[in-house]
Formats: structure tokens, sequence, C-alpha cells
């Protein structure tokens, strides 16, 4: 279930600005909608249809990121995700 949604990027004043939320304490790179959930998880979408984005996360914990062909969460290599035009990644910190 949704806990808290944020803006990051050039955005307007009406928007929810993020600032940090739980274990993320920053996100950097690129215009990105961020999506925290009651589980722990969160997701960042880019919001930029035409062209990746390379989005750097700061975290507390190490963050692990969703593998879709296996269903399962995984230690990620660092805390830079290459996000496909359009698309998003989906992690989680502090499960290890």
């Amino acid at each position: 279930m949704s806990e808290a949604v944020f803006h990051v990027g050039e955005e307007p004043d009406h928007v929810r600005r993020f600032a940090g939320y739980g274990p993320v304490t920053g996100i950097g790179g690129g215009r990105y909608t961020v999506g925290f959930f009651r589980d722990g998880s969160f997701l960042i979408a880019n919001k930029d249809y035409l062209n990746p984005s390379e989005c750097r996360v700061e975290t507390e914990d190490a963050p692990e990121l969703f593998d879709g062909s296996t269903g399962e969460f995984k230690p990620a290599s660092s805390g830079t995700f290459l996000i496909p035009a359009g698309g998003c990644v989906y992690l989680r910190c502090g499960r290890g």
C-alpha cells in the first residue's frame, strides 16, 4: 500500500518535493516521481519519456534492486541506476 509520493527535479511549486524519507536521504540526476510503500520498498519513475536517466540514490542502508525475471530483490552493485525513458526502478533498503 502506498505511503507517500514525492517529486524530484525541476517542478512547479505546488508539488511535494523530495527532501528525504525513511532510509532514503537523497535522489538526484533527473526528474522523477518517487513512491514509498508501507513494506519499506520504493519506486522511482523517470518523468522523461524520451531519454534514459542516471539516477543517484543515497540511502542509510545498502539498496536492493527488484529483479523482474526472478521476482526477488537482490543487492544493488551501487547507488546509481540507469532508468529507461519513461521507465522505473523498484528498490528497498535494509532487508538483507
